[in-house]
């Protein structure tokens, strides 16, 4: 990275002001990546306050980024950047899980400040240490008597206070395991141990800091505790963004973390990944799961047979087709003998209203429906009455109704179809659906606005359906009427008898 054009004040301009180009000069293999913009204005903040801070201050920030997106190799840069420039803070104390992983961090930092670079514009690090061991780095350097220890979360501090000096800034990186947050006796004591003799050990005058980098396991862990504190400020992020963009695409897409879910939400272990890879933790005072509830695992395997589904109906939630509107959402249920529920499939995206009706026939071909129920309100209702002239053109008994709605009544409607997935009475058949519902359902915040619930909605619109139209629902069970004769249709439709029904609406 190093521009022979550049000269030793240029370079460090831009390494002053340039966070890529600061990272590319140190890790050259590994920063291969713009960092992104949140990245760069969690570094401004953070250097900002404590340029600003006064004497009588404590600088306390709680940053919560995601698993596999460089979180240690962002704080290493950061106290490299701090080694170099003068923020009147030479005595960094750096705190890890384990000893182990503090003294390998505290390695890494010397690596770094020994790139060519660093050496050709500021002089060579190495060769300033008055004490090098793998606790402690002590150096002469820049004009500026510099003090790093790492040390392992739990142990003691005795002795750190080097050539009559305290920490001025403390930097927990993963100091929390998700076992220890799992402890009601560990997280305490680890908790006691911060608070207690760890943070006390900061420097009494001058300034001072605490910066704490970690992963929201629960509510309960440390990262959301200091969260919630008003002394505190706090910084948590996700893989996957609000907006439903990806935090780092260079590093993961949503795709890829997609994929990720549905791979440990199959091993009945989703709210893991919510955790670690979103820092949202299940079992919050805001979700929709009560704390003794038990999500249901996925099934085994997909189950397709229409045998065991004697009784079928459709609920479609339209949305918009911009970028940003909900998806459209289209869901296949059931009703077993036993007399419980569940969800066989699910089709959602921002489709066209021609789309929406065209897939929702088609839904209904596959599975033999004969019932078809729409979210009755503006849109809604006027798409209700294109999909019922898609049936007439095509010569289908398929009955549309429309369902009621209303933003008042729709968080109790989802309430009450949690309570009952939770409880078993209402089943998701694949690992498809289950995924897709699942993610949203431990997503959902209900101190948050605009949640993502449409997939939730569609499942909750099913009770709906069965509590005011069940009746209807077990009449119209696999009939439909084709070329004005009402026939059972086979348990195997013809796909090219399907496609001439369907191309008057492609």
């Amino acid at each position: 990275m190093s521009n022979p054009s550049l000269t030793a004040e240029e370079i460090a301009i831009r390494i002053r002001e340039d966070l890529d180009f600061f990272a590319a000069i140190l890790i050259p293999d590994i920063a291969t990546d713009e960092f992104p913009q949140f990245y760069k204005n969690v570094w401004t903040l953070i250097l900002q306050n404590l340029h600003r801070l006064s004497e009588r201050d404590i600088f306390r920030f709680a940053l919560g980024l995601p698993r596999g997106h460089a979180k240690t190799t962002f704080i290493k840069l950061l106290v490299c950047y701090l080694v170099i420039h003068d923020y009147d803070i030479n005595f960094i104390q750096i705190v890890c899980a384990t000893e182990p992983l503090a003294e390998n961090f505290l390695a890494d930092v010397h690596n770094m400040l020994q790139s060519p670079v660093i050496t050709q514009v500021y002089g060579p690090w190495a060769s300033s240490l008055t004490r090098d061991t793998m606790k402690i780095k002590k150096a002469d350097w820049l004009g500026r008597k510099i003090i790093l220890v790492a040390i392992g979360a739990g142990t003691s501090t005795r002795g750190l206070n080097l050539d009559n000096q305290r920490p001025q800034l403390i930097i927990c990186d993963d100091a929390q395991t998700k076992e220890n947050d799992e402890s009601d006796v560990d997280r305490t004591k680890l908790l006691l141990w911060l608070v207690g003799t760890l943070f006390k050990s900061l420097v009494k005058r001058g300034k001072k800091g605490v910066i704490y980098v970690g992963n929201m396991y629960s509510d309960v862990c440390i990262l959301y505790t200091f969260s919630k504190l008003p002394q505190w400020l706090s910084l948590i992020t996700g893989g996957i963004l609000a907006d439903g963009s990806a935090l780092w695409p260079a590093i993961q897409t949503v795709e890829d973390m997609i994929a990720e879910y549905e791979h440990d939400n199959a091993l009945g272990l989703g709210q893991v990944w919510f955790a670690e890879v979103q820092n949202d933790p299940i079992g919050a005072s805001a979700s929709l799961l009560d704390y003794d509830d038990i999500v249901p695992p996925a099934p085994r395997e997909d189950y397709q047979d229409l045998e065991l589904y004697p009784v079928r109906f459709i609920c479609v939630d339209p949305a918009g087709m911009n970028a940003d509107s909900d998806s459209n959402t289209i869901a296949t249920h059931c009703i077993l003998d036993s007399g419980k529920a569940g969800t066989i499939a699910i089709d959602d995206g921002r489709y066209s209203p021609g789309k929406v009706i065209e897939k929702t026939l088609l839904a209904a071909l596959e599975w033999r429906v004969g019932i078809i129920f729409i979210e009755s309100n503006a849109y809604q209702g006027s798409l209700a009455f294109w999909m019922e002239e898609a049936i007439k053109e095509n010569g289908l008994n398929i009955k549309v109704i429309g369902l009621p709605s209303g933003a008042a009544s729709k968080f109790r409607r989802i309430k009450a179809w949690t309570k009952q997935f939770v409880t078993g009475q209402w089943i998701l058949f694949s690992h498809k659906v289950h995924s897709k519902v699942t993610y949203q359902l431990y997503g959902y915040k209900t101190n948050k606005k605009n949640n993502v619930d449409d997939i939730l909605d569609v499942c909750a619109q099913g009770i709906l359906a069965i509590n005011k139209h069940g009746n209807e629902i077990y009449a119209a069970s696999n009939r439909v009427m084709v070329e004005d004769k009402e026939v059972v249709l086979p348990k195997i439709w013809d796909n090219s008898r399907v496609g001439a029904l369907l191309a008057a609406m492609r």
